[in-house]
């Protein structure tokens, strides 16, 4: 389900929410520099933007994460049946963004590859519709947003939800009730009965993993891979310059360029939860960094 939204005033105060999505910021980076080369060299649609970037890689005037984009690559076979649907030469098993949506699969909440785990939106009924009005209020939006929302059970109510930003922010999060008891609605899932849990994603970029526990700060976990992984040079300093004016902030001194499939990691503290507003103003300021970053560093790859 998608709609999208005006900035929402209203607010449900948290209270006994708890979290459950398992991420593992490891496989973030996975694919192999000549993958990457390979994959950052095609376009499928000759439009001179690079498939790994394109929103519309097949030029069919519809965007790759579109409901009704088929086929995303125009190679004549259906997403549900193609083994590469983004035909970047990269299967699907090993591609860490299949369908070319610019979300990092792990973390891409509302989108099933066409396997059929999400319910469609004519069946769930008012499930859909309740989950999407809890939502909207719980997250406090505070500009224009678009809010998907996935159910996998309506016996057992729960599901997923995306919220994209107008400059291509990702937040995501699972979410669940009793089906006789509506007002015991979980936002935020997580493994631990007392835990909050959001993963959020800038544009192409890394994951940052957000956990709380309602009236106590937001912790958060942000990894970015070593140059050997990614075949690119990370502004380890530049990050660590800007983490390090969070409270609790770790490491407390700029880590050394990590060599092999290691994450460099970050961590720290938001306030306490009352709206994803900080946390979108997070994943700007590190999209910024990264983004000035390789424009100085590798300016034939940015378009």
């Amino acid at each position: 389900m998608t709609r999208p939204l005006r900035p929402c005033l209203a607010w449900i105060p948290i209270a006994a929410l708890t979290f459950g999505v398992s991420i593992d910021a490891q496989t973030i980076g996975s694919t192999s520099p000549e993958q990457q080369g390979m994959v950052s060299n095609l376009d499928t649609d000759k439009d001179g933007i690079a498939n790994s970037t394109d929103r519309d890689i097949d030029g069919d005037q519809l965007d790759n994460a579109d409901t009704n984009e088929t086929d995303i690559d125009g190679d004549g076979i259906a997403n549900h049946e193609d083994v590469d649907m983004d035909g970047d030469g990269v299967g699907n098993l090993l591609d860490d963004d299949f369908d070319c949506d610019g979300i990092i699969d792990p973390i891409d909440f509302t989108d099933d590859g066409g396997s059929g785990a999400f319910i469609d939106e004519e069946h769930t009924g008012y499930v859909t519709d309740f989950v999407f009005g809890m939502l909207r209020d719980l997250l406090r939006f505070d500009e224009y947003y678009e809010l998907k929302v996935a159910v996998l059970s309506i016996s057992e109510p729960r599901g997923t939800w995306n919220l994209k930003t107008s400059d291509g922010i990702n937040v995501n999060g699972e979410w669940s009730y009793p089906a006789n008891r509506p007002e015991e609605f979980k936002p935020f899932v997580a493994d631990l009965e007392d835990e909050c849990r959001i993963v959020a994603q800038y544009p192409n970029g890394f994951i940052t993993l957000y956990s709380w526990i309602p009236g106590h700060p937001v912790s958060f976990d942000f990894a970015t891979s070593s140059e050997e992984s990614t075949g690119k040079m990370t502004p380890v300093y530049h990050l660590h310059a800007y983490f390090s004016g969070f409270p609790n902030a770790y490491p407390e001194r700029p880590p050394e360029e990590i060599r092999g499939s290691h994450s460099i990691m970050f961590s720290g503290d938001l306030r306490a939860f009352d709206g994803i507003g900080p946390m979108v103003d997070q994943q700007r300021a590190i999209f910024k960094i990264v983004t000035d970053w390789e424009k100085e560093n590798y300016p034939d790859a940015v378009n």
